[in-house]
């Protein structure tokens, strides 16, 4: 169920108080942002049945969160400020000297990291796997809001890529001047 946060189920059948009351089974999709939330419940009856009402929650719960901005809070400025992509949470790192496209995020299931060599995917399939990565992992589904993750990081990472490898071959050239 690590796919349903922002929706939950809603199962109430009449008690001895509500004796009156009919029954309520369904889904209801919750998110925040900034102190406000958003709300809808689908009915299991009106949707034809409880897989096709938790199906439409979770494409409802997936349109809210991808049109809320983009986080501002401290948590995200920080991953911003890390970010060598200009997408919060997909940076370049290196892993004993070989270059990788990291993705993070943090859910309801803890704080999860992912990386793709770029000298095995090459650096655009890295990137486009570490955008996806982090997407599905904030439950965004929109294919849309991952290209534009992609359009924003693959350029930023190209350059951030070229400049650590110049860089390093820099450092390499200068420690072999300096033996000979």
């Amino acid at each position: 169920m690590s796919n349903h946060h922002h929706v939950v189920r809603i199962d109430i059948e009449p008690s001895e108080d509500g004796a009156r009351r009919s029954s309520t089974h369904g889904w209801q999709v919750r998110v925040s942002h900034n102190g406000q939330r958003k709300t809808k419940f689908f009915a299991d009856r009106k949707y034809g049945g409880r897989e096709t009402a938790l199906q439409l929650a979770i494409e409802h719960r997936d349109k809210l969160l991808a049109e809320r901005p983009a986080p501002s809070g401290p948590t995200e400025r920080r991953a911003q400020k890390r970010s060598t992509s200009g997408v919060a949470g997909v940076r370049l790192a290196f892993k004993s000297g070989t270059p990788y496209i990291e993705a993070n995020w943090v859910n309801g299931e803890g704080r999860s990291v992912t990386s793709y060599s770029v000298e095995r995917w090459g650096l655009r399939k890295a990137t486009w796997r570490a955008c996806r990565s982090r997407a599905q992992g904030l439950g965004v589904r929109d294919p849309e809001r991952v290209q534009s993750m992609f359009d924003v990081a693959y350029p930023t990472l190209q350059n951030s890529l070229d400049v650590a490898l110049a860089k390093r071959n820099g450092k390499e050239h200068a420690s072999e001047a300096q033996e000979a």
